[in-house]
C-alpha cells in the first residue's frame, strides 16, 4: 500500500495509475478466496488499476 500511495501521489497529475498499472494476484489454489476478496475491496482501499490479473506465481 505504501508504494502504491507514493507512486499515486507522485504521478497523479501526469500519469494516473488507474490508466496504466496492473495488479498481479497470486492464486496458488489455497488462497483463491483471499485473492478474490482483495480484488473486490481494492477500490474501497483506494487502489485503482487498469487491470487485475491472477496467476499461480509459485509454479511459473
Amino acid at each position: 500500500m505504501n508504494l502504491y500511495d507514493v507512486a499515486s501521489q507522485a504521478l497523479k497529475d501526469k500519469l494516473p495509475l488507474k490508466e496504466w498499472v496492473f495488479m498481479l494476484l497470486n492464486q496458488d489454489g489455497e488462497n483463491e478466496q483471499l485473492s478474490l476478496d482483495f480484488e473486490n475491496t481494492m477500490p474501497r482501499k483506494g487502489i485503482h488499476v487498469k487491470q487485475c490479473l491472477k496467476a499461480n506465481t509459485i509454479s511459473l
